[in-house]
């Protein structure tokens, strides 16, 4: 049976015919969502994130594609699916032991701008994006993804009184708009990064 356009025919070549792509990249697509927004999300991340299933950027790809109730179009909304994006990586990378206080709303059908403790503003050019994230005494445990350089609007983020670890990644340095960063009483190592100077 031929469908009208051929979309039935582009359908079943999508879900019964694996790319070779798919397979170089070692994981098997979970929706039809997948394919688009993986590609999406490899501008900010890269591929190698999305090369193993538990990395906070998978988990954040996975639950994009299939669990996230908001199903943002993976093709007309990709500055909305990369802030998405940046604000689910970073819970997964800070909440792997279920350790938050306050997530009212957090990995909800709600836009992020109503999870609880992320502040946003209307832009002109970009519908709402993230000012702020008050994630003060949260629980927070783990280091902070690179990704938190997706969310460019952000002007002021309070992560003090947590358990985050590691280096403070270099995505702080694309926050151009910063203002106030407080990271005390953490347990970062090595050295202030030079954009921070």
């Amino acid at each position: 049976a031929m469908a009208v356009g051929g979309s039935y025919l582009h359908y079943l070549y999508q879900i019964t015919v694996p790319e070779e792509e798919d397979w170089m990249w070692g994981l098997e697509p979970t929706s039809w969502r997948y394919r688009p927004i993986r590609e999406t999300l490899a501008s900010v991340s890269g591929k190698e994130p999305f090369l193993t299933r538990n990395t906070p950027q998978h988990r954040a790809l996975v639950y994009l594609a299939d669990e996230d109730a908001k199903q943002l179009d993976p093709y007309n909304h990709k500055e909305s699916m990369i802030q998405r994006y940046g604000i689910v990586v970073l819970f997964f990378a800070l909440n792997d032991k279920n350790t938050w206080l306050h997530r009212d709303y957090w990995m909800s059908k709600f836009h992020e701008c109503h999870w609880e403790n992320v502040i946003c503003e209307d832009w002109m050019e970009g519908g709402r994006k993230v000012t702020k994230l008050n994630l003060y005494s949260n629980g927070l445990l783990g280091q902070i993804p690179e990704e938190i350089g997706v969310l460019d609007a952000l002007d002021a983020i309070d992560m003090t009184n947590n358990t985050c670890t590691g280096t403070i990644p270099e995505g702080f340095e694309q926050l151009k708009r910063m203002k106030e960063l407080r990271l005390d009483q953490n347990n970062f190592e090595g050295t202030i990064p030079d954009f921070f100077v």
